[in-house]
């Protein structure tokens, strides 16, 4: 699910886009798009031996940018998705003509236009927004104690979280949630591992981010977690909430405080 930011951006350069090239936004709608699928809908049609019913086709093509160099049209050729589509790649290759007009759009058109929404964006786009921690536990089978840390509120997406034991990572006995949007424009993500309470252990939940300065560590542990967190986190200007939540666990709240 897009965020909200995100479709304004969106909604945005494709109204002054369309503005600025409006005959050319409608030649491509009406002329290319139209006929291109009419075209392959009939040959498809045509295969099957089709003669009634309602039949759908859906197209989609882009272009990706990353940094200032981009590469796409390098083969001038299709690929085809499964065996039954071998005979429309075929034709489509032979077809050099039309795949030279569609590889001067992909690397010239539309990398300007791809450019233009991110120049459109780039106050949304390119922001940056610090994670805030939340660390609790609970009870789990056989006496264990499952650890959660939710990191929630971050912008951009990608982020690394981790458990760490005594100052070492465990990457292979955590679990994720994956990363989710959390509807107003920023991310979450909760990691979760067991762990026996018996056995004698400093615990800590580790984030690593684009908008942190350096990695960011919130620690667990019954006795010493408000104590511990409390200067870890002033130690990193970070403002924290201790919260005691009875004898199904403790929770912790941590988050570096803004420049």
């Amino acid at each position: 699910m897009a965020s909200s930011l995100q479709g304004n951006t969106l909604k945005q350069w494709a109204c002054e886009e369309e503005a600025k090239h409006p005959k050319l936004v409608l030649y491509f709608q009406r002329e290319v798009a139209a006929d291109s699928c009419a075209v392959i809908l009939t040959e498809l049609l045509g295969f099957c031996l089709c003669v009634s019913g309602f039949h759908i086709i859906q197209t989609i093509f882009g272009c990706d940018l990353r940094g200032r160099q981009h590469h796409s049209g390098e083969t001038m050729t299709w690929v085809a998705a499964d065996i039954g589509a071998q005979i429309t790649k075929r034709r489509w290759d032979a077809e050099v003509d039309d795949n030279q007009g569609w590889n001067l759009y992909l690397e010239e058109e539309c990398i300007l236009w791809l450019r233009s929404a991110l120049e459109y964006g780039k106050e949304t786009l390119q922001r940056k927004v610090r994670p805030t921690a939340r660390v609790s536990d609970r009870s789990s089978h056989d006496g264990l104690t499952t650890l959660s840390c939710k990191v929630s509120g971050f912008y951009p997406r990608d982020i690394t979280v981790t458990w760490l034991k005594n100052g070492e990572s465990r990457q292979q006995e955590t679990y994720s949630e994956g990363i989710l949007p959390s509807g107003d424009g920023t991310y979450q993500t909760w990691v979760t591992m067991e762990i026996d309470p018996k056995i004698k252990a400093h615990y800590s939940c580790r984030m690593e981010h684009e908008s942190l300065l350096e990695p960011l560590s919130v620690f667990w542990g019954k006795a010493f977690l408000c104590l511990s967190v409390f200067l870890r986190c002033l130690m990193l200007g970070a403002t924290c909430l201790c919260n005691d939540a009875g004898r199904e666990g403790m929770t912790l709240e941590c988050s570096e405080e803004a420049d």
